[in-house]
């Protein structure tokens, strides 16, 4: 499963660990084929060192286990297609003919089968729940991001799966991306060797999961993000000025990687609802490097479209100035027939879009634009964990509870107060309480 031809330099300058191959560098490039060196001669082929191997198949190792995942729905398609063909009797119709895509209608015909076999219990891959004819809430918990910590599969089990699962049935999905190594001085993580994604889909019993080489993902976005650097700002100096000091190119770069992934991980969604004709009523749109300091509380009959947590949307900052309204986008749940189109057009709402502060008040001009209904999460706290295993600084005090006030008031944002839990007054009175310690915020809501 080795490349034919290795270059041990080559590899060293790629590789998370140099250190492993450092001695090795000035190897030769040889090829198997035939048995011969490159330039011809006498078949003398040196084994390659313990360490190479082990950093070769380190390196391998979340292709592996991304086949094998893969195999695994396979094998239950190729045994769903095997017994309808020759029992098609047995078989109740649970999707119309003119549901199916033209592909699978012509694969299904091909075999003699009838397009109810993608609707079929059996036809559904491990550790996927939500059946074709379900009853009740059903849920869609679509993670996507960076894999950072061990500490945050446990919090998110306990956090936001157990929850989700006392009040309906579940199915997680998971886009990450795989970097080699973090390098962002914003988040503190210098040189930190990425951890690998490879035990995700047994660790948190996915449904569907895709994997995107980081690097390779840049390469997609590199004319999103030299547009975006462009445009920051408005065309002003002075936000343009700020908004670089603060963020940079790194930092900017993650937030189009986030929204990538955020978008991969939807379409794994859209992908197996057209694929086993299930439905999903609502959907979940989370990061996986975050910890649950305290648990998802959510009704699946609650009045708003999209729920949001209850703190971190309008900033007023120390150096006395308004921020741009904004609505905090590190989690959000709603019905899926309204969520779903917002995480799919994220990615391109971003870079269309020129980013004049952060990414909270993109996600306000986008739910507004859409006119949904937003409410409020009571209670969620999230920390964000890095993967040098340190929480983030500005995460460790517990969040203000506020609403996005200044987004409704500046954009329409269509807030659904006091239908769901807290009433205006009870934000109103939070507000006052932040504005005794900020006056100067005063002129800002």
């Amino acid at each position: 499963w080795l490349a034919p031809t290795l270059h041990a330099q080559q590899l060293c300058a790629k590789c998370a660990r140099p250190e492993l191959c450092h001695k090795h560098s000035s190897a030769k490039q040889l090829t198997r084929h035939d048995d011969r060196e490159v330039g011809g001669g006498a078949t003398n082929l040196a084994p390659l060192p313990p360490q190479l191997h082990h950093a070769i198949a380190e390196l391998n190792l979340q292709d592996f286990e991304l086949y094998r995942h893969a195999m695994r729905r396979f094998d239950k398609l190729l045994t769903c297609a095997g017994a309808g063909a020759g029992a098609l009797g047995d078989v109740a119709a649970h999707v119309e003919e003119d549901a199916l895509d033209a592909t699978t209608a012509g694969v299904l015909q091909g075999t003699g089968a009838t397009s109810a076999l993608v609707s079929r219990r059996a036809a559904l891959p491990d550790n996927c729940h939500v059946a074709p004819d379900a009853e009740g809430p059903a849920v869609a918990v679509s993670l996507y991001g960076v894999h950072r910590s061990a500490a945050a599969v446990r919090s998110i089990h306990e956090g936001l799966l157990a929850p989700l699962w006392r009040v309906g049935t579940i199915d997680v999905f998971a886009h990450l991306m795989q970097p080699r190594v973090f390098d962002n001085a914003r988040t503190g993580e210098s040189g930190v060797r990425a951890a690998s994604a490879a035990s995700l889909p047994t660790a948190l019993a996915l449904c569907g999961f895709s994997l995107t080489e980081q690097s390779a993902g840049d390469l997609q976005l590199a004319p999103m993000l030299r547009r975006s650097i462009d445009v920051s700002g408005h065309g002003d100096p002075q936000l343009r000025q700020m908004f670089r000091k603060n963020y940079g190119r790194e930092a900017l770069l993650n937030l189009f990687r986030s929204r990538l992934s955020m978008k991969l991980s939807a379409e794994l969604v859209a992908a197996h609802m057209a694929a086993h004709g299930v439905t999903y009523t609502h959907l979940v749109l989370a990061r996986p490097d975050v910890l649950y300091v305290s648990p998802l509380l959510w009704r699946p009959d609650a009045a708003a479209e999209v729920h949001v947590p209850d703190w971190s949307h309008d900033f007023c900052s120390d150096r006395k100035q308004c921020a741009f309204a904004g609505v905090n986008d590190r989690f959000a749940i709603g019905r899926l027939p309204s969520l779903l189109p917002l995480a799919l057009a994220r990615l391109d709402w971003i870079w269309k879009h020129a980013i004049m502060r952060n990414s909270e008040h993109l996600w306000c001009e986008q739910l507004a634009a859409a006119n949904v209904t937003v409410g409020l999460l009571r209670g969620l706290r999230l920390v964000r964990v890095r993967a040098n295993g340190q929480n983030e600084s500005m995460d460790r005090e517990a969040p203000t509870p506020m609403a996005p006030l200044r987004c409704a008031r500046l954009h329409g944002l269509n807030l659904a107060l006091g239908r769901d839990g807290w009433t205006a007054g009870g934000y109103e009175r939070s507000l006052r309480s932040m504005l005794a310690a900020r006056p100067w915020c005063e002129r800002c809501f």
